[in-house]
């Protein structure tokens, strides 16, 4: 530890105030049925069909991840969230989780990486890693720390033990520590609550072959306790070159890459192959027994990527990773009115992937974490939920069962975070700890106005305490209409290893990424089958990235970041059918280098003087979602996904090219109209058996280039895309 001294800041929020109501306490409901707090483990009933639903009760599926009190319904969560349920996952036929959720949620974004596996973003924020987003399984976070953020799960076919999925969109740092700035994906998995019988699952995809098997299995148990079983496996040797060609974007060829303008790249590597050819495994086990709620999950998977710009195509990148994790949890109810929540958990997360073709990043890391929450219902106007976690991470560790000759690991060097510069000497060991107090004070001023106060400090070894406050404020002022203000401070510190090299080489603290996000949202219900929602949103951003200019760069602040965004959905509900649309909007205000820094970065390319948007972001992003049920046995199932322009792009492309970058201004096309149209169709044969057919990115058979997918993150070389497959699924369900 570098530092002896904490500094602490208050945010149990409301506790030093003198509440003057009263009024008789009422139990607190379980989070699982309220969304209330991210760690209660006690599954929801499972839900039932949308055609059993009205339009007010869809609008109102519990969710998990919105706050630390209690909420009566989703209406009145304090953040905008989307949530997946696991019907809406068998209508996607979402191939992985990066697939469902660039259906289902608004304005998120895929794009490609020239050497590294594809990333997630929400509302313009997104980088070379994925690590401005958290995900979650049951409340636990996922993310890796020593480089990679979100590394795990992502990339996996096998979704059946998915209960339901809660998308927190925007920054929640106030609940969920650093690294909450763009999203929050919480994963709520089945139990023997909410699934009980046995059940068989087999997927197969042609083109962009897969075939994968799943099964699940819950029971009840007697004296209130339950078992839940899940395995899944996957073979995905994916698509090949032919059926999904890479497109040079260059004005020359190179020794590295012999391709210029428009050539179509074939090799023997496969797209979306998983990585090293090794099989996608994911199980799951649980036991349940009134209060207490213990799980195992074990996951491996990652993906190939092969690339003309910057490599020799004949050596495949990627990323490979296994993840094993365990989580007790255990719910105290001291009185009606007040609980108690403790969460104990570790996870070994492993990573191997190719740097530079010579030296490989292969390491290990364990991380410890503790958590007690404590839930106050102290009167019928005012509820209180405080706690404090401790977590403890263990870096450099080798991979389990590794060959202890493998010298040739991420390296972390001893004066400057340049390590892919320097010798690739093996990992050391380091460790560190983090410390973190938070708070929510619920306010229901009236019938239809309540307010929601959180904070929350994180004092991390190599950082400066971070705090995140966040208020809103939720108006209902009739039965059909919802206005919620939301303003936060939420707050990401670097990778570790590059934490680690920064205090080895001037024993001093890493910079923060701070985010201030300030968000309005109106919802309102028209008739029994229409719901409308509209919101805008301003982010002022303190931006840690990829420095990059024609000198050598390095990951550091990059700047302060000034954008605006707005979004609109609608949803449809009537007899069997549902429609649900939504656009994104998300433009750049200003963008302000640090002192020290010339030329552009990898956010855009704004302060060199060529345009005034985002590099890595479309500007407008439409989707919709259609589900049409013929009769008790057919339903059929669409999505489409337009990504409409990215003049940001093609201007960070422009500047790339003024200073001798590999950028041919022909391929300007690739910086716009991107379709990806999905169709399904699923038949329930009998009571226990379920076929479905899927068809993915089928524009390509009019057009291949509507399928065209974006290697964003490619700064010498921009204009580079993968043409995505016309490519075809089965599945095959049999419930015991």
């Amino acid at each position: 530890m570098k530092r002896t001294e904490k500094s602490w800041i208050g945010v149990l929020v409301g506790l030093s105030l003198v509440l003057a109501d009263s009024g008789t306490a009422v139990e607190v409901p379980t989070t699982r049925e309220t969304g209330a707090a991210p760690i209660e483990t006690a599954k929801q009933p499972a839900t039932p069909s949308f055609l059993d639903m009205s339009l007010e009760q869809l609008m109102d599926i519990p969710i998990t991840s919105a706050s630390l009190t209690a909420v009566s319904s989703g209406r009145v969560s304090p953040s905008t969230v989307t949530t997946i349920t696991q019907q809406d996952i068998q209508n996607s036929g979402a191939r992985s989780l990066e697939e469902l959720l660039e259906i289902y949620v608004p304005n998120l974004q895929m794009i490609l990486h020239t050497a590294d596996a594809r990333h997630m973003g929400l509302r313009g924020i997104i980088s070379n890693l994925d690590d401005k987003y958290l995900l979650l399984v049951n409340g636990r976070m996922m993310n890796e720390h020593t480089d990679f953020g979100v590394i795990s799960e992502r990339d996996l076919p096998m979704l059946r033990d998915i209960h339901q999925i809660d998308v927190v969109r925007g920054p929640g740092s106030a609940l969920y520590g650093p690294g909450a700035l763009a999203m929050v994906i919480n994963i709520t998995t089945d139990n023997a609550n909410t699934f009980k019988g046995f059940e068989v699952s087999q997927r197969a995809g042609v083109v962009e072959e897969h075939y994968t098997t799943e099964f699940k299995y819950g029971k009840q148990l007697k004296g209130g306790e339950g078992l839940f079983l899940y395995g899944g496996v996957s073979k995905y040797p994916g698509a090949s070159s032919d059926d999904a060609p890479l497109t040079y974007g260059g004005w020359k060829t190179t020794p590295w890459c012999p391709y210029a303008y428009d050539e179509k790249v074939t090799s023997a590597n496969r797209y979306n192959a998983t990585y090293g050819g090794q099989p996608k495994i994911k199980l799951h086990g649980e036991y349940t027994k009134d209060d207490l709620d213990v799980w195992l999950r074990y996951t491996q998977g990652g993906e190939n990527v092969d690339t003309s710009s910057q490599w020799n195509i004949a050596s495949p990148f990627g990323v490979g990773y296994r993840q094993a994790a365990a989580t007790l949890n255990y719910r105290q109810e001291l009185a009606d009115s007040f609980t108690l929540k403790y969460m104990l958990s570790y996870d070994h997360t492993e990573v191997l992937t190719p740097a530079y073709a010579t030296a490989y990043r292969y390491y290990g890391e364990d991380d410890y974490y503790a958590q007690i929450i404590a839930n106050w219902k102290i009167s019928e106007h005012h509820e209180l939920a405080f706690g404090g976690a401790w977590r403890h991470d263990e870096f450099g560790l080798p991979p389990w069962g590794a060959d202890t000759t493998m010298d040739q690991r991420f390296p972390v060097p001893t004066s400057v975070p340049l390590w892919w510069t320097l010798p690739h000497p093996k990992m050391p060991r380091w460790g560190t700890d983090m410390l973190s107090l938070f708070g929510e004070y619920q306010w229901h001023i009236s019938d239809q106005l309540t307010a929601f106060v959180s904070a929350r400090e994180d004092d991390h070894t190599y950082t400066a305490p971070m705090f995140s406050p966040r208020s809103s404020l939720v108006y209902t002022p009739t039965d059909v209409d919802t206005l919620k203000l939301m303003v936060s401070r939420s707050v990401r510190t670097n990778n570790d290893a590059v934490m680690e090299a920064t205090y080895l080489g001037s024993r001093s603290d890493s910079e923060v990424e701070v985010l201030r996000a300030y968000e309005a949202r109106y919802e309102r219900r028209v008739g029994s089958h229409i719901w409308l929602a509209a919101d805008a949103f301003i982010h002022n951003q303190d931006v840690i990235g990829w420095v990059s200019t024609p000198e050598p760069g390095h990951t550091g602040p990059t700047g302060t970041e000034d954008l605006w965004g707005a979004e609109a959905e609608a949803s449809y509900v009537r007899d069997r059918l549902r429609v649900d649309i939504s656009h994104g909007y998300t433009k750049l205000l200003d963008f302000e280098l640090p002192r020290g820094v010339t030329g552009a970065v990898e956010d855009t390319a704004a302060p060199a003087g060529y345009g005034h948007d985002l590099n890595n972001w479309y500007n407008n992003i439409s989707k919709m979602r259609v589900h049409y049920q013929a009769d008790d046995k057919l339903g059929l199932d669409s999505s489409l996904i337009v990504y409409w322009d990215s003049p940001g792009g093609e201007d960070y492309a422009n500047w790339v090219r003024s200073w001798g970058g590999n950028y041919d201004p022909r391929s300007h096309n690739v910086f716009y109209n991107n379709w990806y149209l999905n169709l399904g169709l699923q038949y329930q044969c009998c009571e226990n058996v379920t076929m479905r057919l899927d068809a993915y990115d089928i524009l390509g058979l009019f057009d291949e280039n509507l399928n065209k997918r974006r290697e964003g993150m490619n700064w010498s070389a921009p204009g580079e895309v993968r043409i995505q497959p016309v490519a075809f699924g089965f599945q095959l369900v049999y419930k015991f």
